[in-house]
């Protein structure tokens, strides 16, 4: 029996009722609760953890019908194929980790170079394909040298592309002692490694990035990190390497014309989301020496939320159109929209097999950016928490666990509470109900306040039951199904029963009383 006052909620196994949960005679006045069934088995696997379920209970009225992909892209926005490509190197480098051992992990590679010359020259090895399985080599001269980071250019990059003036900015704004790229990351996540004693991250721009992106037609690739470069297997640069692509005005390279201001704003949020991964192997591979980088779908969440970090810290001064927060995190609210449209058609914890969808990204970044706001002492910013969550051995969702003191199975129904409670004016927040809500943003003034861009006033709509349903579906892990039960004066109690098809997806209902 669910007997709660408004505001109270409770997280249960369904199991040993036999999957029925009963909200009682309203006595007199009517009630309303939103209830949650997920998947709570935080695994990370090559498949992904899901079972079939079925709702039964009352009579339904049919939430509006989803809205997928008719969103407005704006100007930064990640195209899908770059997702599927980092997904991609992301599990690789997972395969990395796990074939090296704890020994050869700690072993440095054997090349140890002097900190780069301005003007000199190298070569690197740099992937001809999204799958990485043969390197081209390329030779670069060094454009730029500081403190923390050193730019190469490519000497076959297209003409037209980045100035002196350019290449000197962005190293600025990697190196600015107040708010750059650098410190913000370092400062959240930790350090990056530096296996080849040069003292300094290298950023190479090349057209051979430019050519992963095929004919462009699914969007462009801006940059990577590959965790390969921090061994000293067949085509490792043996160094800290992030890589960008570079302008290219008149397609020189057959893929599509990249014009020189699109690459210029893309270059520096590609870095900070890309330098986190860095760090994240460096800290739970390198330091950490488990055998085993942060789980994907984490990892991608905390470097998400770098983009965010960047968008609330770097000067607007410096940023397109003067909006930092425009430039770095937009994306982020687009790809969270994806997400809320319909959850449970989207896993939390994607499969290895997943080609990395932008409402999985949403997922990732909701959740971690739900967890600071949760247990971070120093929020909005939270980096005391997310440093604890990457300077660790542990991964995925024990580590999650072991930084918040609270079971996974008990965190995922509460986020999937609050990502339908957040902002919701006729739910009255408290501090007992702080799990319910976002501190950070209020999602729906945010979706509200861009029409143009944004067609649902809030995306995630959940069904209604008065007294009967009937739903079946899919609850992937991580995810579920979002349900509000009414109940008006006069109705006698209500039973909703869910059953599922597979134990190990560990089902759970969330339950608050709304009013």
């Amino acid at each position: 029996m669910i007997d709660l006052a408004v505001g109270q909620s409770v997280v249960l196994d369904p199991t040993p009722s036999g999957g029925c949960i009963q909200f009682p005679d309203p006595a007199g006045t009517s009630t309303e609760h939103l209830v949650v069934a997920v998947a709570t088995n935080g695994v990370e696997s090559t498949n992904g953890t899901s079972t079939n379920y079925s709702l039964t209970g009352g009579e339904a009225v049919a939430p509006a019908p989803p809205v997928v992909g008719a969103l407005s892209m704006g100007g930064f926005r990640k195209p899908a194929n770059a997702a599927a490509f980092h997904s991609y190197l992301r599990q690789m480098d997972r395969g990395l980790a796990l074939g090296m051992g704890t020994s050869v992990i700690a072993a440095a590679p054997p090349i140890r170079r002097a900190p780069p010359i301005l003007g000199s020259q190298r070569t690197f090895s740099v992937c001809k394909s999204t799958l990485c399985t043969s390197f081209a080599t390329v030779t670069a001269t060094a454009k730029y040298v500081g403190s923390d980071a050193a730019i190469y250019q490519d000497n076959a990059s297209p003409s037209g592309g980045y100035t002196q003036n350019g290449i000197d900015s962005a190293g600025a704004l990697f190196e600015n002692p107040t708010y750059g790229l650098h410190l913000i990351d370092v400062t959240a996540f930790g350090s990056e490694s530096d296996l080849d004693g040069n003292g300094v991250v290298i950023i190479l721009l090349t057209p051979a990035v430019n050519k992963l992106s095929g004919t462009c037609s699914g969007g462009v690739i801006a940059g990577y990190f590959l965790g390969l470069d921090l061994t000293s297997g067949a085509g490792s640069n043996q160094g800290e390497v992030f890589y960008s692509m570079v302008p290219d005005p008149s397609n020189s390279t057959g893929t599509c014309a990249i014009p020189t201001d699109f690459a210029s704003r893309l270059l520096p949020v590609t870095f900070i989301h890309e330098f986190q991964h860095m760090i994240s192997f460096n800290q739970h591979v390198l330091v950490g020496g488990s055998g085993f980088t942060e789980d994907t779908w984490l990892n991608e969440g905390l470097s998400h939320y770098a983009e965010e970090l960047g968008g609330r810290q770097i000067d607007d001064a410096v940023c397109a159109n003067t909006s930092c927060l425009g430039q770095y995190a937009s994306d982020n609210f687009y790809n969270a929209y994806d997400y809320l449209v319909n959850p449970e058609a989207t896993y939390l914890i994607e499969p290895g097999t997943s080609t990395g969808t932008l409402a999985e990204r949403g997922a990732n970044w909701l959740f971690v950016r739900w967890l600071v706001d949760q247990f971070a002492p120093d929020n909005p910013l939270g980096t005391t928490f997310t440093r604890q969550l990457v300077m660790t051995a542990e991964h995925g969702f024990a580590n999650v666990e072991s930084r918040t003191g609270v079971p996974f199975s008990t965190l995922i129904p509460q986020w999937q509470l609050a990502n339908y409670l957040e902002g919701d004016t006729t739910f009255v927040q408290s501090p007992a109900t702080k799990r319910f809500r976002y501190d950070s943003w209020d999602f729906r003034r945010v979706y509200t306040s861009n029409p143009g861009s944004f067609l649902r006033p809030y995306p995630l709509v959940p069904q209604v039951m008065s007294t009967a349903i009937n739903r079946p579906g899919t609850l992937r892990a991580g995810s579920g199904v979002h349900l509000l039960v009414d109940r008006a004066p006069g109705d006698t109690a209500a039973n909703l029963r869910l059953t599922t098809g597979n134990a190990a997806a560990q089902a759970r209902f969330g339950v608050v009383r709304v009013k």
